[in-house]
């Protein structure tokens, strides 16, 4: 039977940190997709389910506490 790799959302506006983030969780076994900013994680967490989300605060558009808050009211099983 394959194992299941657990899945991680990046959201993270700035480019190189991104990538640099999902280079080292993807060499640690983890199925990584990313997204660089709330609205577009909000959208990709309509269609897709992670294991964990790990997202930066400081980003245009909709920082990472609204994106929680926001993420906390659409999918309330999301335990945030």
């Amino acid at each position: 039977m394959a194992e299941v790799k657990p899945k991680i959302l990046i959201v993270e506006d700035e480019d190189n940190t991104r990538h640099a983030l999902a280079k080292l969780l993807i060499r640690e076994g983890f199925v990584v997709e990313c997204v660089s900013n709330g609205c577009e994680a909000l959208n990709y967490l309509s269609r897709q389910p992670v294991n964990l989300i790990v997202t930066d605060i400081k980003m245009p558009r909709m920082d990472g506490i609204t994106f929680l808050r926001e993420l906390n009211k659409n999918f309330p099983k999301s335990n945030v």
